[in-house]
């Protein structure tokens, strides 16, 4: 069996695998030493009977198309069977834990027409040695259970096989998580800028559509459902709202550096922004005094009346660039440890 597809946007998975059915039919019996001891013929299926075998989940075709496959039979009635072929099943995805999630889907086979006192199904054995790696998913696990259900009176036969599949994840990081750990530290690049360059607008407005650009992409390979959103997806949302706060606050300071400097800056804002502004300050007034006298200098005007404008703007965009560094650095942290704690409770088995 083989996995040749995982379509994650309609929630089914193509898998390619065939069945190895036997059982006994009364009907085919013979003497070997009647027939010139053979004992095993090869016979075209649709000449003998068939269980009429269905897969309940299937998308695209409810049975298969058997009649391509010969029946082997043997002389004390015992008839094997090998039918398969491509077939695509639903299963429902968690992608809570995409790059790094573990899916289970299942197999429904069951008995369409012919009831539980007629016919019922048997477990046998099967081996992991058949199974055929795919690049982006490892079949880590096979289970197999036999439920009967009732249905109008009568008890059906059906059995479940699940198949464990854990995604390779080295292409999705590379390609999904790894940009956009890059990206959020396009942020900070934003606010070394001086506000003179004329580009800090522009520089930060290119990240936030970089954002909506990815957001868009993940979108369009995750399902339309609310149950699970995966957690890649919920902090690129995050880092999106960082950008967007990112685009004001460098509005913000770009309207600060064009200040009038015949109005005062607000103390509030000296007190908000800056510790560094009145050190600034206090040099920058000793220097148009031209003084020698330290005590002088301290004692003149209110250092509070030289701080400009440009030098609030410069303040504001060192406060800024600590805050968003800061919350990168505490964001990046909590998804690695969220998704890197969730990981870990997978399970790798049936056991």
């Amino acid at each position: 069996m083989s996995v040749n597809n995982v379509d994650e946007k309609e929630q089914v998975i193509a898998i390619n695998g065939w069945l190895i059915l036997s059982w006994t039919d009364a009907f085919l019996q013979w003497d070997p030493a009647l027939y010139e001891d053979i004992d095993m013929i090869v016979i075209p299926s649709k000449k003998i009977w068939l269980p009429d075998i269905a897969f309940e989940n299937s998308v695209d075709n409810l049975f298969l198309d058997v009649e391509r496959f010969a029946a082997t039979v043997s002389s004390d009635g015992t008839v094997n069977f090998l039918p398969g072929g491509p077939i695509t099943l639903l299963c429902p995805l968690n992608l809570t834990n995409f790059p790094f999630d573990v899916q289970i889907c299942s197999i429904d086979i069951v008995s369409w027409t012919t009831p539980e006192r007629a016919m019922i199904y048997k477990l046998g054995s099967f081996t992991k040695d058949l199974l055929v790696e795919n690049g982006q998913w490892n079949i880590a696990d096979l289970n197999a259970s036999y439920i009967p259900f009732r249905d109008d009176g009568e008890t059906f036969s059906e059995v479940f096989l699940h198949i464990m599949l854990q995604r390779k994840p080295l292409y999705q990081a590379m390609n999904t998580i790894l940009p956009v750990i890059m990206m959020s530290f396009l942020n900070l690049a934003v606010f070394r800028l001086p506000p003179d360059s004329g580009e800090k607008v522009s520089l930060s407005i290119t990240v936030l559509l970089a954002y909506a650009v990815w957001l868009l992409m993940m979108s369009s390979i995750t399902p339309t459902t609310s149950d699970n959103l995966p957690l890649v997806e919920t902090f690129i949302t995050l880092f999106m709202g960082v950008s967007t706060i990112s685009v004001f606050v460098t509005v913000f300071i770009i309207r600060l550096n064009h200040g009038d400097d015949s109005t005062p800056v607000p103390q509030w804002m000296k007190t908000l922004f800056c510790v560094r502004c009145g050190r600034t300050a206090r040099s920058s007034s000793a220097k148009q005094l031209d003084s020698t006298d330290s005590t002088d200098s301290l004692g003149s005007t209110d250092s509070a009346e030289t701080v400009t404008w440009k030098m609030m703007a410069q303040a504001a965009d060192r406060v800024a660039f600590y805050t968003i560094l800061a919350v990168t650095v505490i964001m990046l942290l909590t998804a690695t440890g969220i998704i890197g704690c969730k990981s870990a409770y997978q399970p790798a088995s049936f056991k």
